[in-house]
């Protein structure tokens, strides 16, 4: 890939991350401060799958861009992001060891993406996170209820949003 498209890439995906937070946000429960779906999981994996894991840096700007908009310390978006970029990076890895076929046409490639995709990856995300809204963060939630409310809301836009986006572009691929 070019370095003109790798950079165009690259500004989609902080764009798009950042605009799929904003989605997450407005689904935000005025009781728990923690929204049950984050379907910016979903668009990065995807997006991390189809154009290559060092894209995942492309994380980083967008969290910070929503981490400034909900008044966030820096060192909770920071490692928010890098649970972020893990959440991303680690079953994309694992999924392409295993020979995956995005097109989830086979139980085995299904059941992959579920375990390593939508369980496996917010682990990442919800521990760093969680633990460091915790530690930096006005969260009155406890450390256990946080974070299982972050695994499932980022679960839950890993399957609808992540599994679409690798459907839809292994039929019509968008990829280099």
């Amino acid at each position: 890939m070019s370095p003109g498209r790798q950079a165009a890439v690259f500004a989609l995906f902080a764009f798009g991350y950042f605009l799929f937070g904003l989605a997450g946000l407005q689904m935000q429960s005025a009781q728990a401060g923690v929204t049950p779906v984050w379907p910016a999981s979903g668009f990065a994996f995807a997006m991390v799958y189809w154009f290559g894991l060092r894209q995942a840096v492309a994380l980083l700007p967008a969290m910070l861009a929503l981490g400034w908009l909900l008044g966030l310390s820096l060192q909770v978006v920071v490692i928010a992001a890098l649970g972020s970029m893990l959440e991303a990076v680690l079953p994309v890895a694992l999924l392409r060891r295993l020979d995956f076929d995005p097109r989830l046409r086979q139980l085995r490639d299904a059941l992959s993406f579920v375990v390593l995709g939508a369980v496996l990856g917010p682990l990442f995300s919800a521990t760093l996170g969680g633990l460091a809204m915790y530690w930096f963060g006005d969260n009155g939630l406890g450390l256990l209820r946080l974070w299982l409310l972050w695994w499932l809301g980022n679960s839950l836009g890993l399957l609808l949003v992540g599994g679409l986006g690798l459907v839809a572009v292994a039929e019509h691929p968008l990829r280099p």
